[in-house]
């Protein structure tokens, strides 16, 4: 288990696959990432999935999934993944979400985030961590920039949503120097 001053970050097991099929159909919570009515998510595709995750003791592996603790109470709040882990160029990319509303800006997502990135950067010797977010999710792109992210660029109407708008994405990355 990853431990931070608030949290504790530990890979994602089978039982959780219910609480993330909740969180990703709530529109409250998605809508920072572009889902206003939430996400439909096949619970058995997702354990598929999670399985896989777990069987696989790669430590290298491309991706996985990780859920975040409240470290006082050991409730689930949040989600975290890493992606295309690219060991020859020390790099990956990340996402990020603090899930249970009760716990938004309260300092829980910027531990979970500094946490990740100290885990990450130590645990495979990487140089760059990268990450997107939709242009007006200010709240997260602020964020980001506490704790070192720089803006890098802009995919311009990259994504359709639900509701036919096209949406823009802020690309961000982040050396490991460049922690505050």
């Amino acid at each position: 288990m990853i431990q931070g001053d608030k949290v504790r970050i530990r890979k994602i097991s089978l039982s959780d696959a219910d609480l993330l099929c909740k969180w990703w159909g709530n529109g409250e919570v998605m809508k920072h990432v572009g889902f206003t009515n939430g996400v439909k998510t096949d619970i058995e595709g997702l354990k598929d999935n999670i399985k896989n995750q777990l069987n696989d003791m790669n430590k290298y592996r491309k991706s996985r999934m990780f859920i975040v603790l409240d470290k006082n109470t050991e409730e689930r709040i949040g989600e975290l993944v890493f992606h295309d882990l690219d060991l020859e160029n020390k790099s990956c990319t990340i996402g990020i979400k603090i899930c249970e509303v009760d716990y938004q800006g309260k300092g829980y997502g910027e531990d979970t985030l500094r946490t990740f990135l100290t885990y990450l950067f130590k645990e495979f010797n990487l140089h760059r961590i990268e990450l997107d977010t939709l242009f007006e999710n200010t709240r997260a792109r602020n964020l980001y920039k506490k704790v070192g992210f720089k803006e890098i660029g802009i995919r311009r109407d990259a994504w359709i949503d639900a509701e036919k708008n096209y949406r823009s994405f802020v690309l961000m990355d982040i050396l490991e120097k460049e922690m505050k």
